[in-house]
């Protein structure tokens, strides 16, 4: 296999979806006051919810639907808890990597590009993926289970992906991985030999005109690196507030970013504390992940402060 590019292009789309933050205010507004969008929207959510719901009576049991926290909160508490689930940690270090082997394969011309749904299929081996987990053959079968088992729980999950076509723009609930076959040579005993065949949404790759604002570089051994400073089952709060740094450095003019203590909440998904007023778990949550960026060398500091409304904020310089 070519040897990856020591940085990946990831996709601004793909961040959006991962943090549930799809819907800008502007189109959350549209949805509280446009009833046309609202109906649309609502009956897409409803017929996805309907169909796994019916999946679930006939004792399948694996498909999830990934929800913006506003639409979440909106589902009676009985639905929300069949159907509804978050990434994991181990399921955003996937995602990662799918990434970056399907931006590989497109630079060996070994990707297939789907135009009318507007997705690619690629190859690669459970090895390689294991790899970009930073996982070799120290480490136990669990760990490796572990992997797999993220790799087939994201063929299940469905989530609500914004669309924009010559003549439609709007959004569709649909999964974003598909695996379609896996295969193994027979005289092999070692797994890393499986070899998958992924569909992915072609939100995971440009394969239109790239503009700046349509991805941003993370490093190739992001996972790796993670994986040594936060040994263990990895915090998905952690993992998305990582990239969102990434993202935003990429796009800063300064040097610097400022985020609020709700705005970070939303980021990482911290708005379930809340709910529980567990806030002092927010803040070390917080502080973890500011922790985790200064060891990647990703920020230089990171300072407290109030903004006029009284609320905390974090004036963040990122590392030169």
């Amino acid at each position: 296999m070519k040897k990856p590019e020591t940085r990946i292009k990831y996709p601004t789309r793909l961040l959006k979806i991962e943090s549930g933050q799809q819907f800008g205010k502007a189109q959350l507004q549209i949805f509280d006051t446009d009833h046309d969008f609202k109906d649309r929207l609502t009956n897409e959510i409803n017929y996805s919810i309907d169909r796994i719901l019916k999946l679930h009576r006939g004792g399948d049991n694996n498909y999830t639907i990934t929800l913006p926290e506003f639409f979440k909160e909106k589902l009676g508490d009985d639905v929300k808890q069949r159907i509804t689930k978050e990434l994991s940690g181990y399921e955003l270090r996937v995602l990662t990597a799918v990434v970056a082997l399907a931006q590989i394969s497109k630079s060996l011309s070994t990707l297939s590009y789907i135009e009318e749904i507007d997705r690619v299929v690629f190859e690669f081996q459970l090895g390689s993926l294991y790899r970009m987990l930073g996982i070799d053959s120290s480490y136990s079968k669990r760990h490796r289970d572990l992997v797999k088992d993220a790799l087939m729980s994201l063929h299940y999950k469905e989530f609500l992906v914004p669309f924009n076509t010559k003549n439609r723009t709007g959004f569709k609930i649909k999964r974003l991985i598909e695996l379609l076959e896996y295969s193994k040579f027979k005289d092999s005993q070692a797994d890393g030999d499986y070899k998958f065949r992924l569909m992915v949404d072609a939100c995971f790759i440009s394969y239109q005109v790239e503009k700046a604002q349509t991805y941003f570089y993370i490093p190739s051994d992001v996972n790796l690196t993670l994986k040594k400073i936060n040994p263990g089952r990895p915090n998905p709060s952690i993992e998305l507030f990582i990239k969102c740094l990434y993202q935003a450095k990429h796009c800063s003019t300064t040097g610097r970013v400022e985020y609020s203590f709700s705005k970070l909440s939303d980021i990482m998904n911290l708005n379930r504390y809340k709910r529980n007023n567990n806030y002092s778990r927010i803040k070390k949550t917080i502080d973890k992940a500011f922790e985790t960026a200064l060891k990647l060398d990703l920020v230089e500091s990171v300072e407290e402060d109030r903004a006029r409304s009284g609320e905390v904020k974090y004036m963040i310089k990122f590392a030169s």
